[in-house]
């Protein structure tokens, strides 16, 4: 899709040479704060990074990545989708579009002093035959 590449280009660009990950992206974009993207803060966000689109783009855009169709985009629907633009950086790496989530988890651990699968209730061992 045309208009998804292009928004996927600018945010590889602002990723690149201005924002550094794409949370950091994402919040720009949110111009009102409401931890989602709306047609409106979308359309505002990106003209503020100099991106030409029109309204009629930003519903296409978000119709067809909004994966439960309530016509805002959550972080976890735009990283889904964006996730390629940061291509190239490991988890741990603070650049990474999944690194706060990944800090939090290993944070928590450590502060529990439990590992992993107690801290998520895994009934399964996997690493056990």
């Amino acid at each position: 899709m045309k208009i998804l590449n292009k928004i996927k280009t600018a945010v590889t660009e602002e990723i690149t040479y201005g924002a550094g990950n794409l949370l950091s992206v994402f919040e720009k974009l949110d111009v009102d704060g409401h931890k989602h993207l709306t047609n409106d803060s979308l359309f505002r966000g990106l003209k503020k990074m100099n991106i030409k689109i029109t309204s009629e783009e930003v519903d296409m855009f978000i119709d067809s990545i909004d994966d439960n169709q309530d016509g805002k985009l959550s972080y976890m629907e735009f990283a889904k989708n964006m996730s390629d633009c940061d291509a190239g950086k490991t988890i741990d790496d603070e650049q990474h579009h999944l690194f706060p989530l990944f800090e939090s988890i290993r944070r928590k651990a450590a502060q529990e002093r439990k590992p992993l699968s107690q801290l998520f209730r895994v009934k399964k061992d996997y690493n056990s035959k």
